[in-house]
């Protein structure tokens, strides 16, 4: 979602783009609308929060949901903070368990 969009009490937004992980947003978000975002699935380059599933009920087309804490940057993780160009993610091993 775009945190802009549900200032104030009115926190319902139309649905838009459902995008699974391994899948790119093929556009951005319209005006109130929020886009469904799987775990690990990039969010359109306009989202600036993202609402935990738990959170939200789904409502006459689109969504409405609750929060304690609202803003931008809530419940993002920016491409590269994990992890930087060229940090040993998995280490190479020598033995290997053959299955079958």
């Amino acid at each position: 979602m775009r945190s802009s969009d549900v200032q104030g009490a009115d926190r319902w937004l139309a649905l838009g783009e459902a995008i699974m992980a391994g899948q790119t947003p093929s556009r951005g978000l319209g005006q109130r609308e929020a886009a469904v975002v799987m775990t690990g699935a990039p969010v359109p380059a306009d989202c600036d929060a993202v609402v935990m599933h738990e959170r939200t009920r789904p409502r006459e087309g689109g969504v409405s949901f609750w929060s304690q804490t609202w803003g931008r940057g809530l419940n993002l993780l920016p491409r590269g903070r994990e992890m930087r160009a060229g940090e040993v993610v998995v280490a190479a091993e020598r033995s290997f368990i053959r299955l079958g």
